[in-house]
């Protein structure tokens, strides 16, 4: 059995990020690099340190949750993405349906 625990901090992050005042830091800033795989270098957001060494165990996201957390991500985004198509094919089947009822019994 798989351990989520990762991606559970990670989708509870938010809120407790909201809850002590730095939710612009993590959504704004840090979620984005964190989610990019980017290394660590010039380029980074100055809350790197911040979320990547927090008292907070709650926010606190390492290298070793990185690969988990990306990879949920990725799949939520596919997941989407099905979805919206699903949507779509499911509503032109309904107008051509509305439009030629005739076809329903085939």
């Amino acid at each position: 059995m798989q351990d989520f625990s990762h991606v559970q901090r990670w989708m509870k992050a938010g809120s407790i990020a909201r809850a002590i005042g730095c939710a612009y830091d993590l959504e704004a800033q840090f979620a984005p690099w964190y989610l990019s795989n980017r290394e660590r270098f010039a380029g980074a957001p100055s809350c790197v340190d911040f979320f990547m060494k927090s008292s907070n165990p709650g926010l606190r996201f390492d290298g070793k949750d990185r690969p988990y957390i990306i990879k949920w991500h990725l799949a939520k985004g596919a997941a989407q993405a099905a979805l919206i198509h699903w949507s779509a094919l499911a509503e032109s089947r309904a107008l051509l349906l509305r439009e030629h009822p005739e076809l329903s019994a085939a």
